[in-house]
């Protein structure tokens, strides 16, 4: 459910509750809800910005790190949004994430506690590609403290590079070269596979 009063255009409040187990039996039993706030303030008339700030509560089985006994624990966690025109062509945006760092879910055998994320984007008005942009992102994801302690694995921080330019080549069609690099994947942890990950693709959009 999305309540954006016509009165108030800077403001929107989403909620949903959903099953939390993706099974049609007992959907009550087991739910997931979130709750996310965003405020639309503009720093001038063609200058929007969106800041969002969301929780939400996983009634699924977790499992609590420091005792394997305790399977029926619940999760829950918050993060923050953010996005902001700074010129009609330069935006920078960030992102932030925690959750509760004591359990994990079923059938997992890992836990993050944080994750973050910061970047820009510019549109191709100075060398005269209107319709285009090219950006770039760098962020975090950090394992939690008591997967840490439950572990003899090396559980570093895994780190994410993005760049990327979207190309309008006609009304359309829009091709998007990307590349991404990972430093420490999975925190180090795959055994044979603790070299730097690079991967390069393209996205493609087709508009009728």
């Amino acid at each position: 459910a999305i309540f954006a009063p016509a009165e108030i255009k800077w403001l929107e409040i989403e909620a949903q509750i959903l099953d939390g187990d993706d099974g049609w039996e007992d959907i009550a039993d087991h739910i997931f809800t979130s709750i996310q706030i965003n405020i639309k303030p503009k720093l001038a008339e063609d200058l929007a910005g969106n800041y969002r700030i969301y929780g939400w509560f996983n009634d699924t089985n977790h499992t609590k790190w420091s005792d394997s006994g305790k399977i029926h624990e619940e999760n829950y966690g918050f993060g923050t949004s953010i996005d902001q025109q700074l010129t009609d062509i330069f935006t920078i945006f960030g992102r932030y994430s925690w959750q509760e760092p004591e359990v994990y879910a079923a059938g997992a055998d890992f836990s993050l506690e944080h994750s973050w994320s910061t970047g820009c984007q510019l549109l191709g008005k100075p060398w005269g590609r209107e319709d285009d942009y090219i950006g770039l992102a760098f962020g975090m994801d950090m394992p939690s403290d008591d997967y840490k302690k439950a572990t003899s694995r090396k559980c570093n921080d895994e780190s994410h590079f993005e760049t990327y330019y979207s190309c309008r080549i006609n009304d359309n069609l829009t091709l998007s070269p990307d590349i991404q690099i990972i430093w420490d994947a999975y925190g180090k942890d795959v055994a044979g596979r603790d070299d730097t990950i690079t991967v390069i693709g393209c996205r493609g959009q087709v508009d009728f």
